[in-house]
């Protein structure tokens, strides 16, 4: 159910952000698995959300106009990866205060 959610939503985001044609969808799912190839011989932590988004986004400049992207969606996107970041981290802040600080039964050694 998930993939299917998944690929539902984001067929229909990718065709807001950019004109996408079967040829142009073809590149850029090749070099998106380009880049996590290389990236995963060398351990690079990547993210295949970003690397596709970053593809897309070179696809639409690729046309050679820059109203060929829609610049508000793609702003929207950062804004909420940046959004994401904040947010996890004050989650991972108040966890490790709540696990450091809270009262234990056994003793420390």
């Amino acid at each position: 159910l998930a993939c299917c959610i998944k690929t539902c939503c984001s067929h229909g985001v990718w065709w807001q952000c950019v004109h996408i044609t079967p040829s142009r969808g073809f590149v850029m799912e090749l070099s998106t698995s380009f880049v996590i190839a290389v990236g995963s011989a060398y351990g690079l932590p990547l993210s295949t959300t970003h690397t596709i988004t970053g593809a897309t986004a070179g696809g639409g400049l690729a046309e050679g106009r820059a109203r060929a992207l829609n610049w508000l969606l793609y702003l929207r996107m950062f804004i909420g990866w940046v959004i994401t970041l904040v947010f996890t981290g004050l989650v991972a802040a108040i966890l490790f205060l709540l696990g450091t600080n809270l009262p234990s039964k056994l003793p420390l050694s």
